[in-house]
């Protein structure tokens, strides 16, 4: 879902679930917000309590390395699918109450592996922190509230490193972000400096100001999906079915950013809400090996030898014809001149 929008993923926001408690087997809901770890003064002394809860944190966390090295040495036999389980969540869900976003199924096929193992459930959270939520009710001191205007202190952007452009995301806050919408890649140069329809199509340019589409996290597809507003959504229901024979086009989620605020500068993400994305093992992959195998370099040689030997080859052909020395002033015996 980040190359609809040419984003590269290499580093994204974390994500975090855990099963729902009033309906486990239906929803998941996500884990709390990231936060900043709080390191323990040096000048103070840590209380036996706090001692004994670091070392059992450090024993958890060398059964939790144990772990990895067993599931990553039987990842290929595993098949895995979507990003990992963190310990807390960045990424700001599309629906709320676990309700289904039909943008998200479109064109796409159901793992029927995760169906059989229970694994494609929807996250059910709370309407005012959803992406659909905050796009409706547009709540003071939110994106929504200030879209046109001052919306441009809600974007940050995650460094992809190897070259790549950076990835941009529209948080709910313009201090302490906490849950983070995808925007797309390169915002700044494919979008606001020079507008690119092809690499910016996630974007309408209005000549001073950009129109971006939102997406919002769908855990049932792992995906990031854009987030569809109806009619009904806003203009409500008179009598039951009053929609039914309308044909409904929904409006996306957006927000309309000013060109001019994105000149002065992103603010970057966080570094306690990154973690490594799905591309990250392709874009720090090293390189092919420049040299040739071992055994080419003996045939090679071989071949080399071979013509030194038989007279079709010598290297001293290649080198430049030395010029004579010049002897002037160290000439012995007398000169000789022809008739």
């Amino acid at each position: 879902s980040c190359n609809k929008v040419h984003a590269t993923c290499a580093s994204t926001l974390k994500v975090g679930w855990k099963p729902d408690l009033k309906n486990p087997e239906s929803y998941f809901e996500p884990k709390g917000p990231c936060t900043p770890s709080k390191a323990f003064p040096a000048s103070k002394k840590v209380p036996p309590a706090m001692q004994k809860a670091m070392e059992k944190k450090k024993m958890l966390q060398k059964m939790a390395d144990q772990l990895n090295r067993i599931k990553k040495a039987a990842g290929s036999m595993i098949p895995k699918k979507g990003p990992d389980n963190d310990t807390c969540n960045a990424r700001m869900i599309d629906m709320p109450y676990g309700l289904n976003n039909p943008d998200s199924t479109e064109k796409e096929t159901n793992n029927l592996a995760a169906v059989a193992l229970g694994l494609e459930k929807s996250m059910k959270e709370k309407l005012p922190v959803t992406l659909w939520g905050q796009a409706v009710h547009g709540m003071s001191g939110t994106w929504s509230f200030d879209s046109g205007g001052d919306a441009a202190q809600y974007v940050y952007e995650i460094e992809q490193g190897g070259g790549a452009p950076n990835d941009y995301y529209l948080c709910d806050s313009k201090f302490r972000p906490q849950n983070c919408a995808l925007i797309g890649g390169n915002l700044k140069h494919a979008c606001a400096e020079f507008y690119d329809p092809r690499q910016c199509d996630f974007c309408e340019d209005l000549g001073d100001a950009l129109k971006c589409t939102l997406r919002g996290w769908n855990q049932k597809e792992l995906k990031w999906a854009r987030v569809p507003i109806y009619p009904r959504d806003l203009l409500g229901e008179l009598y039951r079915g009053e929609w039914k024979d309308v044909w409904m086009r929904p409006m996306f989620a957006s927000v309309t950013i000013p060109k001019a605020d994105l000149k002065d500068g992103i603010k970057k993400m966080p570094d306690y809400m990154v973690t490594h994305g799905p591309a990250e093992e392709v874009q720090f992959r090293p390189g092919p090996n420049t040299t040739p195998p071992g055994i080419l370099r003996g045939m090679a040689q071989d071949a080399v030898q071979k013509l030194d030997s038989s007279g079709m080859f010598l290297p001293s052909l290649l080198a430049p014809e030395a010029s004579p020395p010049n002897n002037c002033g160290q000439l012995k015996g007398p000169i000789r001149h022809r008739q």
